[in-house]
């Protein structure tokens, strides 16, 4: 099986090819970053995540397949954010 470079992986408001889907789970609310749940619903179906740092701004979060590759860069909400800062959720 192939590996997928970083060239391919979809990045926050980008897509790899012409008419792609820019995000394999899109949040349930378009436009506002992914909530807790949506966090939430990525984990429940075996997938896993992790923290990616921007200094100054929010934290990008990193969607990851079971195995661990990372499949795309999503913003988080607000809710996540203080869920994250409050260590109600982390990656595992």
């Amino acid at each position: 099986m192939a590996e997928r470079s970083a060239v391919n992986r979809n990045v926050v408001g980008s897509s790899p090819t012409p008419g792609a889907v820019s995000s394999p789970a899109e949040p349930a609310t378009p436009g506002h970053g992914w909530t807790l749940a949506d966090l939430r619903r990525w984990t429940d179906n075996g997938a896993t995540w992790r923290v990616v740092p921007r200094v100054p701004s929010t934290p990008l979060i990193e969607l990851c397949t079971c195995y661990g590759e990372a499949v795309d860069l999503v913003e988080p909400a607000t809710d996540l954010i203080e869920a994250l800062e409050r260590r109600e959720i982390a990656p595992e």
